[in-house]
């Protein structure tokens, strides 16, 4: 068996030796009575760059050994611990490969740091919508065509930015759009936060690195055994300069980084290179077991790997969640997914990781027990026989949404679009007046949300999680923009950007730029 010693190892040790520090962090390492025990152990490995500790930013050592370990485990090139998250390496990625001014052919659904990149870069979107599931209503992301298209169309655009797999568990076919992508000598930057864990079995998809992907972004601790904010950041190919992206690296991150949070990473790393294959081939049978118990449900559809859906978008005629994903959508004229969601929250004191409008969404991995799982399977199962045994309708439609929010015809001043959409067009964005950047510059002010149609925003307006946005700073406010935040609203979802008037139900301000009802456009 490997004896790989691990910066826990090494930090375990050095926690134990006479080393006294007379340097940074405060707390000395102490092991005093007033600490809390959890804390004592904690700082005993809790350091900062001495002798012989090596230096994130310029690794020589011990942290060069430890990042070359993920690289192996990934097959990348060269990889990077992140320390605060994946946002650091989004921002990282994006600015080391789209020039100050330039354009980013990119999903509208991506995370909320990617349009902040385009912020601190004055960078122009170029905006990609998602393929829609038409009995659910689920995002399915976008498809190889439509990216193509989009760079075609958009010559000017040094990079594309992809979202896979997606929040709620769908892939893109990676490898195809990273082939055609190169062809036409474009960088591919994949934020795959919620794929650290692909590639590690038959049973799941490629890794955005296999796939040929230039830079690819991994929060190892949405799916793998890793402390919280630790990720990833892989390159491969010549088409990102390393250097570049080692000075923005070192930018977006601490330049005091946290050893026990990098020995977490570390661990993560060996455990799954010692053991990865053995603990995946067990989820895989939890897995499945669970989705069999569950299969006799009546009100509370399943929509995971094992239950597929049944799309056929672009030639692709099924849609297969990540495993780690579990989807449920309730019968909404008995039960809407906010109930679905407290129920399970507060009844069975079970956590989901997020609710949808329509959905309830559930993160699974190798470290669920069986305990977990057998939880989880009575709650849904009692909780779809209370439905049963109620049978009171709803007077909600099933598919709740808002008509003109995905009706194009609907959507006012669509000729003056700039950030033009490629895919379905089911979903048609508001008309964008400003760049992110430009916008930033400008004043501000709260404007009630009903006296706000015709004003440009001055923020971000997003559900969270997952922490896309509805509108950006920039983009005009119109009639649909405030339905479909209602539509939000209604049912139960955080949005982030809005202000709530106090002591009212309705009451929502936007914050919008100062006399911004003019039509100026930033090719002005």
């Amino acid at each position: 068996m490997n004896q790989t010693r691990t910066l826990y190892d090494e930090l375990t040790e050095y926690g134990s030796s006479d080393a006294y520090p007379f340097h940074m962090p405060g707390h000395k390492r102490s092991a005093g009575e007033e600490i809390k025990p959890f804390f004592r152990e904690y700082q005993k490995r809790d350091i900062t760059e001495i002798d012989d500790w090596d230096n994130l930013y310029h690794a020589e050592g011990r942290l060069k050994a430890a990042m070359e370990r993920a690289a192996q485990l990934y097959h990348s090139e060269r990889t990077f611990y992140l320390v605060n998250g994946s946002t650091t390496g989004v921002l990282t990625s994006i600015l080391s490969s789209v020039s100050y001014g330039g354009s980013l052919i990119m999903m509208r659904a991506s995370h909320r740091s990617a349009y902040h990149a385009l912020l601190l870069g004055n960078i122009r979107g170029i905006y990609l919508t998602s393929k829609m599931d038409p009995e659910t209503g689920l995002d399915l992301g976008v498809t190889a065509k439509d990216i193509l298209h989009a760079v075609l169309e958009h010559p000017e655009a040094s990079a594309v930015f992809l979202t896979s797999p997606t929040y709620e568990g769908f892939s893109l076919p990676l490898r195809q759009i990273a082939e055609e992508l190169h062809r036409q000598n474009k960088i591919l930057i994949v934020d795959a936060a919620h794929g650290a864990h692909f590639g590690m079995s038959e049973y799941l998809p490629e890794n955005a690195v296999d796939a040929g992907a230039d830079l690819v972004i991994h929060s190892i601790h949405k799916t793998l055994p890793s402390p919280t904010q630790t990720a990833l950041l892989h390159i491969n190919g010549s088409r990102v300069d390393p250097a570049v992206v080692e000075r923005y690296f070192s930018v977006f991150q601490t330049s005091s980084p946290s050893y026990v949070l990098m020995a977490g990473i570390d661990e993560c790393i060996v455990m799954m290179q010692k053991y990865g294959k053995t603990l995946w081939e067990e989820f895989y049978k939890n897995r499945r077991r669970l989705s069999e118990e569950l299969s006799e449900l009546r009100n509370i559809r399943i929509v995971d790997a094992f239950s597929p859906l049944q799309s056929e978008i672009d030639g692709t005629k099924e849609y297969f969640p990540d495993l780690c994903k579990m989807l449920l959508i309730p019968n909404r004229q008995l039960m809407t997914a906010s109930e679905l969601y407290h129920i399970l929250h507060f009844e069975y004191h079970l956590q989901p990781e997020m609710k949808a409008p329509g959905y309830v969404l559930l993160i699974l991995s190798v470290m669920d027990t069986r305990e977990g799982y057998r939880r989880l399977r009575d709650a849904l199962l009692e909780i779809d026989a209370s439905i049963e045994r109620q049978g009171k309708k709803k007077n909600i439609p099933l598919k709740k949404c808002e008509t003109e929010a995905i009706n194009p015809e609907k959507r006012e001043d669509t000729k003056n679009n700039r950030g033009k959409l490629f895919g379905n067009m089911e979903t048609v964005l508001p008309d964008a007046v400003y760049t992110i950047a430009e916008a930033g510059r400008k004043e501000r002010e709260w404007v009630k949300a009903d006296h706000a149609v015709g004003r440009i925003s001055g923020e971000f307006v997003m559900a969270y999680p997952p922490g896309q946005p509805l509108l950006t700073p920039g983009e005009r406010i119109d009639s649909v923009f405030i339905k479909t935040m209602e539509h939000f609203r209604t049912y139960g979802c955080e949005l982030l950007g809005i202000k709530k008037e106090e002591g009212t139900e309705d009451g929502v301000w936007l914050l919008c730029l100062k006399n911004s009802s003019d039509t100026k456009t930033s090719e002005e």
